[in-house]
């Protein structure tokens, strides 16, 4: 079974554990900023932030993101999609992203 968090015996925090879809790609939740700083420490190279600006449950804004990213050496997008059925353009916009960005 796979998830994307898993719960430190040692903690009641949950961290990230990315998913990957490709040797390229990797999904998860939404990530706190420690889970940036294990992002970096882990060699990721740039982070694509998908979720909608105003998500209540998001643990940071686009912008907090963005400076937490930048704070750790990661390059960042924002391709925010609304719902579950991304747009032409989101899709677009991914594949560009994916182009530009480092990996």
């Amino acid at each position: 079974m796979t998830s994307d968090t898993a719960t430190d015996p040692g903690s009641k925090l949950e961290r990230l554990v990315p998913q990957p879809l490709s040797r390229a790609v990797s999904v998860g939740r939404a990530p706190t900023r420690e889970d940036v700083a294990a992002l970096a420490s882990a060699g990721f190279r740039s982070l694509i932030n998908n979720r909608p600006a105003g998500e209540t449950d998001s643990p940071m804004t686009s912008a907090e993101t963005a400076a937490v990213a930048s704070d750790f050496g990661l390059a960042y997008a924002h391709i925010p999609v609304e719902g579950r059925n991304p747009l032409e353009k989101d899709v677009r916009a991914f594949a560009e992203a994916l182009e530009a960005l480092p990996q």
